[in-house]
């Protein structure tokens, strides 16, 4: 089961969701980090180290009760990159929150996710 980093907030959403599902279904949990480096970058040299990202990643998932392991992709399109590293047909579960009148990002990338063949869980937050 794939967990999708969208923000801090939502993310924590999304873990619990996963978590609950995955002790269900037995599954395993994936937190996916997917990070667009900047053309004007070097594709090894992000602007946020990745020490940080993954420091900040370990916590977020270290907070729910379950095991989950961090994968960080740093790519230059987020959507080809998310392609390439989850699963066909993958169980994704997302977290943010909804609006009616403007998609957010999380949103957003739910349709896209579900367009590539993806079963995905909206976690809405607060």
């Amino acid at each position: 089961m794939e967990v999708i980093y969208t923000t801090d907030e939502g993310t924590k959403y999304a873990l619990r969701k996963a978590w609950a599902l995955a002790q269900d279904l037995g599954a395993h949990v994936r937190l996916v980090f997917v990070y667009a480096v900047p053309y004007t970058l070097p594709l090894g040299k992000p602007a946020i180290s990745l020490p940080f990202l993954q420091h900040k990643l370990l916590k977020l998932a270290g907070d729910f009760p379950g095991q989950a392991s961090v994968h960080i992709f740093l790519c230059r399109e987020a959507l080809r990159a998310l392609q390439d590293a989850l699963p066909q047909t993958s169980l994704v579960v997302l977290g943010g929150r909804r609006r009616w009148w403007w998609p957010t990002k999380g949103q957003r990338m739910e349709r896209r996710l579900k367009k590539m063949g993806h079963q995905v869980i909206f976690a809405e937050t607060g």
